[in-house]
C-alpha cells in the first residue's frame, strides 16, 4: 500500500530519476536527489501511520468532545445556585392559593329570609288581581296580604302582596310568569337591606313600576312582613 501511494505522490522530477535512465555520452547517471527522497518519505511516514495510532487519536478526539456536555452541566447546576449557595427556587415563597379572608367576606352575600311578590292593578283590573290572588293562595305556601287600592309605602299605586318562603321561589314565580294574566308582578328578596330589596335585586315581571326608593333604609323590613318562620314574635 505504502509503495503505491509512494509512487501515486512522487513529483515528476522524482519520477523522472526513477526510470532507468540511459547512459549519455560524458554523463554519468545520478539517483534521485537527497531532498526529493526526504520529502517523499515524509509523506510516507504521515499516510502510512499505523491502526493502532489512529485508533488513538479518534479516541482522543472523542474523549475531549465529551467532556465538554460535563462542563456545560456543571455550568448550569452552579447557575441554578444563588451567590450564597443556596438554590434560587428555595429563595421563592410559594403564592398562597387561599383567598384574603377581606375579600372573601366582601363577596358574601347576605342570607335570604323570603321573598314578596307584589301584584299591581288598577280599578279596570282589580277583577283580575283578585281571582289571581285566590289562586294563589290556594295553590301554594303563601301568607297573603290584603288589597291596597291606595298607596302605601313605596308602592305609588294599588297592589297586594304574598310572602313566601325561599324554598317556595322556585314554584311561584315560574307559575307566575306564565300565568299573571296580563298583571305587572315585583318580585324581590328579603335580605339586611330593604333598599337594595327592591332596587338591586328586584326582578320585574312585566312593566315596572316606578317605586319611592328615598322611602326604603338599608335594613331589613318588619318583622311583620317577614315569612312566619322567620318572625322573631310569632
Amino acid at each position: 500500500m505504502c509503495r503505491r501511494r509512494f509512487a501515486r505522490c512522487a513529483t515528476p522530477a522524482a519520477r523522472a530519476f526513477a526510470r532507468p535512465a540511459t547512459a549519455m555520452p560524458g554523463r554519468s547517471i545520478s539517483r534521485t536527489p537527497r531532498a526529493t527522497r526526504s520529502r517523499c518519505s515524509a509523506i510516507l511516514r504521515g499516510m502510512c501511520r499505523s491502526p493502532s495510532g489512529s485508533r488513538s487519536i479518534s479516541t482522543s478526539r472523542r474523549t475531549s468532545s465529551t467532556a465538554r456536555p460535563r462542563l456545560i452541566a456543571a455550568t448550569a447546576r452552579a447557575s441554578s445556585r444563588s451567590k450564597n449557595g443556596a438554590p434560587r427556587s428555595a429563595r421563592r415563597s410559594p403564592r398562597s392559593s387561599t383567598p384574603n379572608a377581606s375579600t372573601s367576606r366582601r363577596g358574601e352575600m347576605t342570607d335570604i329570609k323570603g321573598y314578596h311578590a307584589h301584584v299591581y292593578y288598577n280599578a279596570a283590573t282589580k277583577p283580575k288581581a283578585a281571582k289571581l290572588r285566590e289562586t294563589i293562595i290556594g295553590k301554594f305556601k303563601v301568607d297573603a296580604g290584603g288589597f291596597s287600592d291606595e298607596p302605601r309605602g313605596p308602592h305609588p299605586i294599588s297592589q297586594f302582596n304574598v310572602i313566601f318562603e325561599t324554598p317556595e321561589f322556585q314554584n311561584i314565580v315560574p307559575w307566575l310568569m306564565l300565568n299573571r294574566d296580563g298583571l305587572d308582578v315585583l318580585v324581590h328578596p328579603l335580605s339586611d337591606s330593604s333598599y337594595n330589596d327592591h332596587t338591586a335585586l328586584a326582578m320585574w315581571l312585566g312593566e315596572p313600576v316606578a317605586l319611592k326608593t328615598d322611602m326604603l333604609r338599608h335594613a331589613p323590613v318588619g318583622d311583620s312582613l317577614m315569612p312566619s318562620s322567620q318572625r322573631q314574635h310569632a
